[in-house]
């Protein structure tokens, strides 16, 4: 079953042009993934999850690790959705936001239901976009 409206997504489609290359960090089944293919005009998605849930493609390890093979202003966004813990949500903001270029977008999921993510995304940001369970910030720099 592909999840509710993703807000960030749908902010995506409505105000990015078609060609993206983006990431989702944590992918859990690939309900999400599935939804960002339908609902964008991806070239290519990288999907990051610790856990092995034999999806094609999926970037098997820890999201610190795998943040190493991406080029620092690649992405043109990228969906944090991993480990809800305060200090790896954190950790996935610092080390996946040099990876989006000037311009693109990064946000995630499940800021309402955890107090992990709203505790580091409101740590981070003062000023952010957020509807529903999404967070997201353009990124200026």
């Amino acid at each position: 079953m592909i999840p509710d409206t993703r807000p960030m997504i749908e902010w995506i489609r409505d105000n990015r042009e078609a060609g993206l290359t983006g990431a989702e960090i944590g992918v859990n089944h690939g309900l999400n993934a599935e939804y960002i293919r339908n609902t964008l005009k991806v070239v290519v998605l990288y999907l990051v999850d610790a856990v092995d849930y034999g999806i094609n493609g999926l970037m098997v390890g820890y999201s610190n690790d795998i943040v190493k093979k991406f080029q620092d202003g690649w992405l043109d966004f990228v969906y944090i959705d991993a480990n809800h813990q305060y200090e790896y949500v954190l950790e996935d903001i610092k080390l996946w936001t040099p990876k989006v270029k000037k311009g693109g977008v990064i946000g995630g999921h499940d800021y309402h239901s955890s107090a992990g993510v709203k505790q580091a995304v409101n740590e981070v940001y003062k000023d952010f976009y957020q509807e529903k369970e999404d967070w997201w910030v353009i990124k200026n720099g």
